[in-house]
């Protein structure tokens, strides 16, 4: 019993140091394995306001000590593309991106290009136009747009050219945008003139969006972990965790990855753990909506979190 305690354990540290691989027929594969060819992780730091530019981190790997990495936005991308200049602010308005590293001695061989694909956020805003309403449409990264105002599929919609009108009753607009090899589709509902309540079927799945939400005090972030932790269907986008203050701030960031309440926790405890600091202040942001089992525990969470709903920001599904 211990001598295969003892396999095991030696089993499961020599795949986390990556000196053993789990093969795709599930057999252990043991090293040395092939040099691994340059690549590169690419991350997102910020998306700025005033030009809706996102920035990125790039970081290389298995490319030695000076990788030269270039980009373009076709797939072919090689040496004869653009140079990135700064690999920790890497400012692009493109919705696709394919990265190509080169490790200038010839030690390293490139490997395929990395695509990235910017996560697209469509908004809508309005405004009253004499006695009907004018609606304004927006993406970041500028996108080519396309829209419904009864349902239907927006990929096949109008084209948006510029503000469009409508009338007083409520309508459901279903927008359609597309930057490079990259899309998404968003839902608003737009309620009638001077309707400014928000309806929340409880029963149905809802989803928050075109809302940042920030939990800025540890008390609140732990209030919602403890409302949640136990409902794994309710996910979070977007989010950056934030522990300590000042210059000692440690921030991680789960980019595209939904998590769930649990994870935040885990997240949390960990990095209190390992920094030995278990009263460390907590701050969280969300900043590309939540998925909740039911519009009841949305309507729960805007309680907890101390937000106001407004039309526009809740989806639900038929």
């Amino acid at each position: 019993m211990l001598a295969h305690l003892a396999v095991d354990a030696l089993k499961a540290d020599a795949l986390k140091q990556g000196r053993w691989r789990l093969g795709e027929d599930g057999y252990i594969e043991k090293g040395p394995f092939p040099k691994d060819k340059a690549t590169v992780n690419v991350s997102v730091v910020t998306v700025k306001s005033d030009t809706s530019e996102t920035v990125l981190s790039l970081t290389p790997r298995h490319a030695g000590e000076s990788p030269v990495v270039y980009w373009s936005t076709n797939s072919d991308v090689s040496d004869k593309d653009h140079k990135v200049e700064d690999l920790e602010n890497f400012a692009t308005g493109e919705g696709t991106i394919y990265f190509m590293v080169k490790e200038p001695t010839g030690r390293y061989e490139s490997g395929p290009a990395t695509r990235w694909l910017a996560d697209l956020k469509i908004r809508h805003q309005v405004e009253p136009a004499a006695d009907k309403r004018r609606v304004i449409l927006a993406a970041t990264p500028h996108a080519d747009l396309f829209y419904t105002l009864d349902g239907s599929n927006p990929k096949d919609g109008i084209r948006y050219d510029g503000p469009f009108e409508i009338g007083g009753a409520s309508h459901r607009l279903l927008v359609f945008a597309r930057a490079g090899e990259t899309n998404k589709t968003a839902d608003f509902q737009i309620p009638a003139s001077g309707d400014k309540t928000v309806q929340i079927v409880d029963s149905k799945p809802a989803r928050l969006q075109s809302k940042r939400v920030t939990l800025d005090t540890t008390g609140r972030v732990f209030g919602v972990i403890n409302q949640f932790r136990d409902q794994p269907g309710i996910r979070f986008k977007g989010v950056r965790v934030e522990i300590g203050e000042g210059e000692n701030t440690v921030t991680v960031r789960f980019q595209e990855r939904e998590i769930t309440a649990a994870v935040i926790e885990g997240v949390v405890n960990s990095l209190r753990d390992v920094l030995g600091e278990p009263e460390a202040l907590v701050n969280i942001a969300i900043a590309d909506g939540v998925q909740f089992d039911t519009g009841f525990a949305l309507k729960e969470f805007a309680k907890l979190v101390g937000i106001e709903l407004k039309p526009g920001e809740v989806s639900q599904e038929d």
